[in-house]
């Protein structure tokens, strides 16, 4: 899954200085036959500070549309790890989807609790549109595989996703919350998504090994 569903960064260009080396193309006119007025406006692709900072707040996510993104990941966690608990034969397989459904909703519980007392509605954007949609591709994906490759494309898919999620917290979602206590929420989340990503990467490398019916 891929969420693009990141900031963009306005440019701060920096006048360019001439090379005295250069060579004129033409001779220099003289500042005293120049007209009164002689501004020259800057090309189209150079953004004043001003409005480069105004740009960056318009793109800027709300609180409620943060609130949004992190309760949709954790739904997708959810929803992917029943998927696996139906469909998995792998006993450490199980285990972890288990441990998605436990540890992500008791997130979902606590953040739900955490808006209400902080009166922050989840808003739906352009990035939570992006999650839903690619979430459906990769069910979709799921429910047509079985056995050994199965497990993989899970575990892997769930290594995919849980780094996207760190990468998400570092570069958007954390510094982006200006709610102290939807941003300590985040911060606070942060560590168990590092030890999911860890946990898959770990069930990926025991799964890369085949299994002795696997050999057969």
């Amino acid at each position: 899954m891929r969420f693009s569903r990141c900031l963009l960064a306005a440019a701060l260009i920096a006048g360019c200085q001439s090379n005295p080396n250069d060579v004129p193309l033409a001779p220099a006119a003289s500042t005293a036959t120049l007209p009164a007025q002689t501004y020259e406006a800057p090309p189209p692709s150079v953004m004043p500070p001003a409005v480069a900072e105004s740009a960056a707040v318009k793109t800027a996510l709300s609180d409620a549309e943060i609130a949004a993104i992190a309760g949709t990941a954790n739904q997708i966690e959810i929803d992917q790890a029943k998927i696996a608990k139906a469909q998995s034969k792998n006993k450490d397989v199980q285990a972890f989807a288990a441990m998605m459904i436990k540890d992500h909703q008791k997130a979902g519980s606590d953040a739900k609790a955490l808006l209400q007392k902080i009166d922050i509605k989840p808003e739906d954007s352009d990035a939570t549109s992006e999650m839903l949609a690619d979430n459906v591709t990769t069910s979709t994906r799921l429910s047509g595989l079985t056995g050994p490759d199965f497990d993989r494309f899970y575990v892997n898919t769930q290594i995919d996703e849980h780094q996207k999620v760190l990468d998400d917290l570092d570069q958007m979602l954390i510094p982006g919350a200006e709610n102290a206590q939807l941003k300590s929420m985040l911060e606070s989340i942060r560590p168990v998504v590092a030890d999911h990503l860890a946990a898959a990467q770990a069930l990926a490398k025991q799964l890369a090994t085949p299994m002795p019916n696997e050999q057969k």
